[in-house]
C-alpha cells in the first residue's frame, strides 16, 4: 500500500513533480498581476504597481497567476496579455532553466 500524504496526494505525484520542477526556470516575479496593478496607456505597459508578494520563484507561476486573473475578470479595457506574455518568455527563455 502506498503511503499517502495529508490533502490525498501520494509521493510519487510529489517526487515527479519535484522531478520536473529542477528543469523549470525561476527568479524573482511580481506574482499577483491583474488588471488593478498593470497599467496600460493604448496598447503599451505603461505601469506596474503593489509588489508586495514578489519573491524569488518559478517564471511559470507568475504567467499562470497573470492569465488566470486577466482570464476571469470582466471589462473591455482591454484584452488579456496573455499573447504578448507568453511571446516574451518564451523570446527570453524563462520557460525552461538554461543549460
Amino acid at each position: 500500500m502506498k503511503s499517502r500524504r495529508p490533502g490525498g496526494r501520494d509521493r510519487g505525484e510529489l517526487a515527479t513533480f519535484e522531478r520536473a520542477a529542477k528543469d523549470l526556470a525561476a527568479g524573482v516575479i511580481h506574482a499577483t498581476s491583474s488588471r488593478q496593478t498593470v497599467f496600460f496607456l493604448g496598447d503599451r505597459l505603461s505601469g506596474v504597481i503593489d509588489f508586495y508578494f514578489a519573491c524569488n520563484d518559478f517564471y511559470a507561476y507568475d504567467l499562470a497567476v497573470c492569465l488566470n486573473a486577466w482570464c476571469f475578470e470582466r471589462t473591455t479595457a482591454s484584452t488579456p496579455p496573455s499573447a504578448a506574455d507568453d511571446r516574451g518568455y518564451h523570446k527570453c527563455g524563462r520557460y525552461r532553466r538554461r543549460r
